[in-house]
């Protein structure tokens, strides 16, 4: 499945049971887990105590997005699970100096900049290789759109690598 899924570049979202049996961990309550979760980007499970009940945890785990577990209530007029509480605080990651940097470079005031890897290294005044930086602003465009509304583009000609960063929306 996830071989098709890449391929087709496609998600897939697959609903699978539970076995009857307990377990220490409940994700080995899926049954085939170690298969289903060795191939899967993430799993969540919807857990009640009793059939009839009103309330049900929903445990989360996978690669994008940090284990967690939600406590829901069920509302019986509209038909919908409501978010009681989250056991913990969703972990946020912490600043990342260079995507600061880029948005005091990238402004409303002068909102493109272009060149090359070497040249946003001088441009950042920043102590790090150029292949770095391009490899780290790979990495983190995404965190760069959403966090900072600046997106990032790189591109390679006869003439070397150079990178486009783009204010899109100003940081709210």
């Amino acid at each position: 499945m996830k071989k098709f899924a890449d391929r087709h570049g496609i998600c897939l979202l697959m609903v699978h049971h539970t076995r009857k049996q307990p377990a220490g961990d409940k994700f080995e309550m899926i049954s085939g887990t170690t298969g289903l979760l060795g191939c899967a980007d993430g799993a969540f499970l919807l857990q009640k105590e009793n059939r009839t009940d009103l309330s049900a945890t929903l445990d989360i785990v996978g690669r994008d997005q940090p284990d967690q577990r939600l406590y829901l209530q069920r509302d019986e007029k509209r038909l919908i699970w409501t978010l009681d509480h989250a056991e913990t605080e969703l972990w946020k990651e912490p600043p990342d100096m260079i995507l600061d940097f880029i948005s005091r470079l990238v402004t409303a005031e002068k909102p493109e900049w272009y060149g090359s890897p070497t040249e946003l290294v001088a441009a950042l005044d920043l102590d790090i290789k150029p292949n770095v930086l391009t490899l780290r602003l790979n990495v983190n465009a995404s965190r760069l759109m959403q966090e900072y509304g600046i997106r990032y583009e790189n591109s390679r000609t006869h003439s070397g690598r150079f990178i486009s960063l783009t204010l899109i929306c100003p940081k709210a």
